[in-house]
């Protein structure tokens, strides 16, 4: 059994939905969340994924230690990394541990609580924006609109002095989604298979170019002008600005930031409107919580003990829709999980998904209940609630896309009603998305009662 140490192991059973020759492509691609679901019968199954096997780790302790890596037996790796390092060699979420102390030091002055508490005035300002642009019986393309708005607050709070023409933004969105989608294409297919006519290919090596080159003009103009707001303005006054490769690791930083802080937060959104649409009831107590709020110049940080409702209800959502659904990790030594010992190189996948919706973990998992959370902390470090991962690799943003995503929340449903424009129909992801997003959700906008 490749990557595992000869004689110790037990026997670890194959992930079902293996198949002769295609191993668990398939099941990846056609519907990766109901094969998840399936995994709930052992701690760690082999997976095959290429040439070689790997392991899913489907129970919550061993997905803690991997996560905490108390004794560095682990590094992010596997074939999911392999495909994302083809675009981004060293950004944040990317690159190996030996680097990642180094540049988590300098990007977090940009994600402090003061420097977050600044950019809810932008948050506020373009979710009211958003709001305020719709009108009622509107059908709105939902996922289209979150993307924009995230897209957008981004923009304005991490990259403030970053002039782009507004056609570059709306391209943007799309780029990023072609470019995770392609991402997760090439982690489950073989390489021979990744020819560049094809249409996935054709699509995701147009989005590296796009995004590639927006990024390296909005570099120069931000170094031209000596910028010192948001993170750009961080990053180029750093220690760092007189290394070598300083450029290249900025150009990662910025294609990191603009891949997962839009399209998440984007997905987050969406699913919780469609919550929202599909579960009215939950409705009069989150509006009751946000009517009590302060028309205008609001701290989320300062409110936050204002919204229990609202802030299980937000906790219920990454729960059951977590953005990033799918994580992985390479031993670097010999590591042992469980009765089982692998060897350095041994690739290791694990779910949020799985975890969140494993009946092990969550009770009655596949039931939309944000009373799950009552009376513990908000978003609270639960075991096997992992929306942003966890460790010293927890993303850096969390705070960043809570509070954005309560922001956009709370300005929809201060005036809005909403509901399906099909009442009934469930809601499924996108298929062949890097991230848990809903297919073609439209919903309908009525003045509030």
């Amino acid at each position: 059994m490749k990557g595992s140490v000869v004689g110790e192991n037990r026997l670890i059973p194959l992930a079902p939905g293996y198949i002769p020759g295609i191993g668990h492509a398939g099941a990846l691609l056609k519907d990766p969340f109901r094969w998840l679901r399936r995994c709930v019968n052992s701690d760690i199954y082999r997976v095959k994924v290429g040439p070689s096997t790997s392991y899913l780790v489907t129970d919550v302790d061993m997905v803690q230690e991997i996560l905490s890596n108390s004794d560095g037996g682990f590094d992010k790796g596997g074939p999911l990394f392999s495909s994302i390092r083809q675009v981004v060699p060293n950004g944040l979420a990317s690159c190996p541990a030996h680097v990642h102390r180094r540049q988590r030091r300098l990007m977090q002055p940009a994600f402090s609580p003061s420097a977050i508490k600044n950019a809810e005035a932008i948050m506020e300002a373009y979710a009211e924006e958003l709001a305020e642009s719709w009108v009622p019986e509107q059908l709105v393309d939902v996922v289209s609109e979150m993307n924009r708005a995230t897209l957008h607050i981004l923009w304005g709070s991490l990259l403030p002095s970053a002039e782009s023409p507004l056609a570059d933004l709306e391209k943007m969105g799309p780029a990023v989604s072609d470019l995770m989608r392609g991402i997760l294409i090439r982690t489950a297919i073989p390489s021979k298979m990744q020819h560049p006519l094809l249409p996935f290919n054709r699509r995701f090596l147009q989005a590296i170019d796009f995004i590639d080159t927006a990024t390296r003009q909005i570099i120069r103009s931000a170094v031209e002008q000596n910028i010192s707001e948001g993170l750009l303005g961080v990053l180029i006054n750093s220690e760092s600005r007189d290394r070598e490769g300083f450029e290249e690791e900025l150009r990662d930083q910025i294609i990191t930031l603009l891949v997962a802080g839009t399209e998440t937060s984007a997905s987050t959104l969406s699913w919780a409107l469609y919550r929202l649409a599909a579960n009215p009831n939950l409705v009069d107590q989150i509006r009751s919580e946000v009517d009590a709020l302060p028309s205008d110049r609001l701290s989320i940080s300062a409110y936050r003990k204002e919204l229990p409702a609202t802030l299980n209800f937000v906790s219920e959502t990454l729960r059951m829709y977590p953005a990033i659904w799918m994580s992985s990790r390479t031993s670097v030594s010999t590591i042992r999980l469980g009765s089982n010992s692998f060897e350095a190189g041994t690739d290791f996948f694990f779910s949020s998904y799985q975890l969140q919706h494993d009946p092990r973990t969550f009770e009655s998992p596949e039931i939309f209940s944000p009373e799950r959370w009552s009376g513990q902390l908000p978003l609270s470090s639960r075991p096997g609630f992992i929306p942003f991962s966890g460790g010293g690799r927890k993303c850096i943003g969390d705070r960043f896309a809570v509070y954005e995503i309560l922001h956009v929340l709370i300005a929809i449903v201060r005036r809005w009603e909403v509901s399906l424009v099909s009442p009934g129909t469930a809601i499924k992801p996108r298929r062949l998305a890097a991230n848990l997003t809903p297919e073609r959700l439209f919903l309908r906008i009525d003045k509030r009662p």
